[in-house]
């Protein structure tokens, strides 16, 4: 069973707090065999990077939501594992420190509501704030809206761990940004298994945020 997600995750995307669901807009689907795609991604002039063992990707989906002020990319690969960008525009008159405060706020609070331990951590990276989570049996979608958009949390879960996700969340320029990477757990899940995946996904994340944080649109990775 997946619990509910709670709307007020909303508040990180959305300026409508009421929003019961986000309101898609144009999508984009692409599919590789192996070793087809280099990894290279770019979204428009506002970021581009490397996402991490191309050769294991199967497709890519790229989707905007909420008119337009929401875009999502989530590259699927072969052993359940997914990963996820989402980029969106911070409202006239906030600034980036602003922002980021306001971000580590909204995630502390959702961290109550949900009764769910998320390990917030903040670090610097290229001269910026850096929130980290760590959010143990995450489903990778709610009953309307993708992950990370909304984070529900299974309740019942597996034991000892039915899925993990590694955040990185930060701010640049004028756009937020919220890497996310995500896998289940195998079915011989053991005490070993979370840390292993810990390991593997920060990895992945970390991969993904210093090639972005690297990357201007228009030049090569």
């Amino acid at each position: 069973m997946i619990r509910k997600s709670i709307a007020f995750i909303f508040v990180i995307y959305c300026l409508n707090v009421n929003a019961q669901q986000f309101e898609k807009g144009e999508g984009f689907n692409g599919k590789w065999g192996g070793g087809q795609w280099s990894g290279e991604h770019s979204f428009k002039d506002v970021y581009c990077l490397k996402f991490p063992d191309p050769d294991e990707a199967l497709d890519m989906q790229q989707q905007y939501f909420s008119n337009n002020g929401v875009h999502l990319t989530r590259v699927t690969y072969q052993d359940k594992t997914m990963a996820n960008i989402v980029v969106s525009i911070i409202p006239p008159g906030r600034s980036s420190e602003d922002e980021v405060s306001r971000l580590l706020k909204t995630e502390r609070e959702a961290e109550k509501l949900y009764q769910h331990d998320y390990h917030i951590n903040v670090f610097e990276a290229g001269s910026r704030r850096i929130i980290s989570l760590k959010i143990k049996d995450v489903a990778p979608a709610g009953k309307n809206d993708p992950f990370p958009l909304v984070r529900p949390i299974y309740d019942p879960a597996k034991s000892p761990i039915e899925s993990l996700s590694i955040h990185r969340l930060f701010v640049r320029g004028l756009d937020r940004y919220e890497i996310a990477v995500f896998k289940y757990a195998p079915e011989n899940a053991n005490k070993e298994t979370e840390r292993i995946m810990t390991s593997s996904l920060t990895t992945m994340a970390d991969n993904m945020l210093n090639s972005l944080l690297k990357c201007s649109p228009g030049r090569k990775l």
